[in-house]
């Protein structure tokens, strides 16, 4: 054999050609990631009739829904299907998802007053090289419902081609703590104002005592954000017991709209062991519309076992329109500080 494969956390062999004739431009050396049971596959194709839930078994390569500490893998066989993780009690034990995987997945997680689902939890390592994760749209007018909590024990990776993004899963138009209005001159039936929630929205200057107030926690943001004439960023709460690796994108930002007021951005809150790659996590208020523009969300990314963030980089911008929104609070703490 090439090695023993005496370590059960050792999942991965390089290989690496030496001295031998390649093509120009190849490479050479290659990773291979080695499973240590046989993975269950997702393998409904998007042309199929039928649920995307993951419950359903004859989604799945082995005959049955996922069980707990199973190894997954999404993305070989399904590079455009969809899928609802709507599992309550299963906690795979590592997640794959492949880099030509094109679909979303969308977690059915809620707050506790309102589901059991609250977290979705991977006992070993996770893997989001394509696709992206997401979370329903808010259902619950002035209540917060859905929102992405997930806990990873050992390490998540989200790659080049992958994202978690919660664009306009907040608060409905007009909902909210901060919630604006979609009025877009004075001469209406008030004065006009966009959403805010880590920063002010956007509002009129004929009345500047009216505008969207700010909330929330600048150090833990779990928050929803508000909707005006569009609904506010979701929020995502990741906790990861080792390496967090991110070279794609976490997004939380405000719905866009064409026209008038927009909703303003959304949560970002990651607490890991250690931080490193060259991504963003955005959690802006939309600037798409024509008068006023939405609030920045909030971010807090908290290092425990280490005093480098990478080169990882933050953004909750205020929209930019006629009026522009406040910016949002990013909140960074490392080991040093006391984390």
């Amino acid at each position: 054999p090439i090695k023993e494969y005496d370590d059960p956390s050792d999942t991965t062999l390089q290989l690496s050609l030496t001295g031998a004739k390649a093509p120009m431009g190849a490479q050479s050396n290659a990773t291979m990631t080695i499973f240590s049971q046989e993975a269950n596959v997702w393998v409904r194709d998007a042309t199929n009739a039928g649920s995307g839930y993951a419950s359903v078994a004859t989604n799945w390569s082995l005959g049955h829904a996922p069980t707990n500490g199973e190894v997954l893998y999404i993305g070989t066989n399904a590079p455009v299907a969809s899928m609802t993780w709507n599992l309550t009690n299963v906690v795979p034990g590592e997640w794959y998802q492949e880099t030509n995987y094109a679909g979303t997945v969308t977690f059915m997680t809620t707050w506790p007053a309102f589901g059991e689902f609250t977290n979705f939890q991977v006992a070993g390592d996770c893997f989001i090289h394509g696709g992206s994760w997401t979370h329903p749209a808010n259902t619950g007018n002035t209540n917060e419902v859905e929102h992405l909590k997930v806990t990873v024990e050992g390490n998540l990776v989200i790659g080049s081609g992958g994202s978690i993004d919660v664009t306009g899963k907040g608060y409905a138009a007009q909902r909210g703590p901060g919630a604006g209005n979609s009025q877009h001159r004075s001469f209406q039936t008030g004065p006009a104002k966009a959403a805010s929630y880590g920063g002010r929205g956007g509002y009129d200057s004929w009345d500047p005592t009216v505008f969207a107030l700010t909330y929330g926690s600048i150090f833990s943001p779990t928050n929803l954000g508000s909707g005006s004439a569009s609904a506010g960023g979701g929020a995502v709460e990741l906790r990861v017991g080792g390496t967090a690796t991110i070279n794609g994108q976490i997004v939380a930002n405000g719905l866009p709209q064409a026209q008038w007021n927009t909703g303003s951005g959304g949560s970002i809150y990651l607490v890991a062991g250690a931080l490193s790659g060259s991504g963003l996590l955005n959690a802006s208020g939309d600037g798409a519309g024509s008068y006023w523009g939405g609030g920045g969300g909030r971010i807090a990314v908290v290092v425990t076992n280490s005093d480098s963030f990478g080169s990882v980089r933050t953004r909750a911008y205020g929209g930019s329109c006629n009026v522009d929104g406040g910016a949002g609070t990013i909140y960074r703490e490392c080991l040093s500080d006391g984390a």
